[in-house]
């Protein structure tokens, strides 16, 4: 789906119970390789979920919170990521008598199997998907590019490539991403959350003729 999602380096407690000092490394990926699984992220507000889970393990109430929603409205979405093995419980406590528990992602990364047949329908989901979230988030980030937050870069070019040409150069922005991907299994107390959002096509409607 063309969408890196990192977690935290490790999860507490290694049975879904919080356990001071105890802790449980992430795998680098979890690999989607089912439609049922695809669907339930083609959903904006769990894909949501999924990016702020990738900061850090928290609660529903702070999910919530977060995303200036009621936690009533997320248990089912927090249900479904869990059900289908997105995120897993990795702490709970007791909270006036109710089980408080905090989640989180069950991998550093979340990529879709290459070789997982999607139909056009379900390709069409997931972009509307991604390019809702990213213009909400962008929207918000170029509000507050003014409030001493790094600057938000935005652009579009076009490229005219070879097959070959193409090839290469998703074989070194591959490269790239892995490069700094990785990175967040250490990342540094300053280091500061960005997003990238990439799309390589060639637009309907163009032929050797238009060119």
């Amino acid at each position: 789906m063309g969408e890196t999602l990192n977690a935290p380096n490790a999860l507490n407690g290694a049975d879904g119970v919080g356990t001071p000092g105890a802790t449980v490394e992430l795998p680098d990926y979890k690999v989607v390789d089912d439609l049922a699984t695809l669907r339930v992220l083609s959903d904006p507000l769990r894909l949501r979920l999924i990016e702020l889970l990738g900061v850090k393990p928290a609660t529903v109430k702070t999910l919530a919170k977060a995303l200036g929603v009621k936690p009533n409205r997320l248990y089912y979405h927090v249900n479904l990521l869990a059900d289908h093995g997105l995120v897993r419980v990795t702490a709970s406590r007791m909270v006036s008598g109710i089980v408080e528990r905090t989640y989180g992602l069950v991998a550093r990364h979340i990529t879709v199997d290459d070789n997982l047949a999607m139909p056009a329908e379900l390709r069409q989901a997931m972009a509307d998907t991604i390019l809702s979230v990213v213009g909400a988030e962008l929207e918000q980030a170029l509000r507050l590019d003014e409030a001493g937050r790094p600057p938000t870069a935005v652009g579009r070019m076009q490229l005219f490539l070879r097959p070959d040409e193409r090839t290469g150069f998703e074989k070194k922005l591959g490269e790239l991403l892995q490069e700094y991907g990785t990175g967040s299994r250490d990342r540094a107390e300053d280091a500061v959350r960005h997003v990238l959002l990439f799309a390589l096509y060639s637009p309907a409607g163009d032929d050797e003729g238009d060119r």
